[in-house]
């Protein structure tokens, strides 16, 4: 099988692993993608992710099957961790489908982080355009409750 986890690599393009793909799917290899998410924050960058490689993998004619965010059996088992205190829950992530769509799933609130995943959409600025993340929103149906610009930890 071919296993993909998470990139490292800031500018990678799809094309870089065009060969090793095309050559997997003629070995008839199925692909376990760690992560759902088509693209990610590296190096303060949005860049190729996991859920990328996977999804040109499947449209090559490749069997994948992708383990993280919204699946359930993740939701699920993060859910149990917390017991019944899920009211008390925010979920803080910079991508609606999977971070904004996972809290949804659980029934947590959720805090989307503006320069993130979909910075090229709302923008760089400091305080977050909420007309641009709500229209943003709206082509997903994920309504996060809060929005931020930047997290910092």
């Amino acid at each position: 099988f071919v296993f993909v986890g998470g990139l490292k690599k800031q500018n990678a393009r799809i094309d870089d692993f065009e060969k090793d793909l095309e050559t997997a799917v003629s070995l008839g290899l199925p692909m376990i993608c760690v992560g759902a998410d088509i693209m990610s924050h590296i190096e303060d960058k949005v860049s190729l992710s996991s859920g990328s490689i996977a999804e040109r993998y499947a449209s090559l004619g490749g069997k994948i099957m992708t383990l993280g965010k919204p699946d359930k059996e993740v939701l699920d088992y993060a859910k149990s961790a917390f017991g019944l205190h899920t009211k008390k829950i925010l979920m803080i992530g910079d991508c609606l489908s999977s971070d904004v769509k996972s809290a949804h799933i659980l029934g947590f609130d959720s805090l989307l982080v503006s320069r993130g995943v979909h910075i090229d959409e709302l923008g760089e600025d400091f305080v977050p355009d909420s007309i641009k993340a709500r229209t943003l929103a709206m082509n997903y149906e994920l309504y996060p409750n809060y929005l931020i610009s930047n997290l910092r930890w």
